[in-house]
């Protein structure tokens, strides 16, 4: 029937299109919106923020501190500042054991 109502409108026929009335939600769509409301509230967290920042993405991470509207402008600079330099240690700690390792490694293997 919906075909019908397409192809008639399509055609140039002036006349009126059934509208189709859309189903109430049911219970598992409020769930679904309540699972979504609670994760975005985590998102919104200082903590979890943080906790993003300093463990698991670093200076990637820092678009994500400037969409949280719970940090104040200058927050979101000095998180980050501290961001930044937090990242570039853990870099440069971890080229500086690249470096040892591979110069142990030379050492052992020989000229």
């Amino acid at each position: 029937m919906n075909e019908r109502i397409k192809n008639d409108h399509m055609a140039g026929d002036e006349s009126p299109i059934q509208a189709v009335l859309a189903s109430q939600p049911d219970a598992s769509d409020a769930a679904n919106a309540t699972v979504a409301r609670d994760s975005t509230s985590r998102l919104q967290s200082r903590a979890t923020v943080l906790l993003t920042l300093f463990i698991a993405t670093g200076a990637l991470g820092i678009p994500l501190l400037w969409v949280n509207k719970k940090f104040t402008q200058g927050e979101r600079v000095f998180w980050s500042i501290m961001v930044l330099i937090y990242s570039t240690a853990v870099l440069a700690l971890g080229g500086a054991i690249v470096i040892w390792m591979w110069n142990k490694t030379m050492s052992a293997i020989g000229p």
